[in-house]
């Protein structure tokens, strides 16, 4: 019985993805609301959230700098 597991991996996968997007925005909303500037990045150090103070320090435009490295 090979890859029994498979399964159970792609529905926790799924799980994961469905939380991990509504935190998501529950993040992007706290960040929004902070005076701090915050940059967040993944593991390849790829720009993937920048708040509107981080921009308004850094006088960039947030969409034109998000996927940046």
């Amino acid at each position: 019985m090979r890859n029994w597991w498979k399964p159970y991996a792609v529905s926790a996968i799924n799980l994961w993805a469905s939380l991990v997007t509504v935190h998501k925005g529950e993040l992007e909303a706290v960040l929004a609301g902070l005076v701090q500037g915050v940059l967040v990045v993944d593991a390849q150090l790829k720009l993937i959230s920048i708040n509107d103070a981080a921009a308004r320090l850094l006088e960039v435009s947030r969409t034109e700098v998000l996927g940046q490295h």
